[in-house]
């Protein structure tokens, strides 16, 4: 396949020449997966791909709505995030 050596999220991106989405690996308020095993394969079922990698925190992804200003964090998580208005 032409994605074989291809490790990191940048990589890959630049190997299928178009803009991806990495959302988060559950539905909006189920438990965060940490393994690929721990997927839910309903929400597998409806991607394109599913690029394994190894977790190295137990932390969720931190999310921030961007759509007003000020910005607001809606979850602190593995980046810490201090938005000053």
């Amino acid at each position: 396949s032409f994605l074989k050596g291809v490790f990191s999220p940048l990589k890959f991106a630049d190997a299928v020449g178009v803009p991806i989405l990495g959302p988060s690996a559950n539905f909006s308020g189920e438990k965060t997966p940490f393994k690929k095993e721990d997927l839910d394969q309903t929400l597998v079922s409806k991607v394109d791909y599913v690029m394994e990698g190894e977790c190295i925190g137990l932390l969720p992804s931190t999310v921030i709505d961007c759509t007003k200003k000020p910005w607001k964090v809606i979850r602190q998580g593995a980046v810490s995030v201090d938005i000053r208005n």
